[in-house]
């Protein structure tokens, strides 16, 4: 069900974290490793040094016609994640939520109008 971007893809789901152990988040390598090649995993945007949100802003906004974002979302993509790696751990995730996003736009009371993200 669509909880907030809308997406038509191909794939009902990306990956874009793992947990393992209870609530121990796999490192983005072990986590790529162990996903392998079988499931699409969200798109990085960038790593190594900080970056702001208005060059994240500018790398989310592609767009190709049809489509916004990587994974050929509906609409203008609503944020980012950052993921903040020491050590080989994790050691924190912020979200970054740009402004027009709308919480709970595609939750309805009617379980038979629900919104999914999956071609109609």
């Amino acid at each position: 069900m669509a909880h907030g971007t809308r997406y038509l893809t191909l794939w009902p789901f990306i990956a874009f974290d793992l947990i393992s152990h209870g609530e121990t988040r796999l490192p983005y390598h072990l986590f790529l490793r162990r996903i392998g090649r079988d499931l699409p995993t969200a798109k990085l945007l960038h790593m190594g040094q900080p970056i702001s949100v208005k060059k994240i802003n500018k790398l989310l906004d592609v767009f190709d016609g049809n489509t916004y974002g990587y994974h050929m979302a509906c609409e203008p993509v609503e944020g980012a994640v950052w993921r903040c790696e020491r050590d080989g751990k994790v050691d924190m995730l912020a979200k970054y939520v740009r402004d027009f996003k709308e919480d709970g736009k595609y939750f309805n009371e009617d379980h038979n109008k629900l919104t999914w993200n999956w071609r109609d």
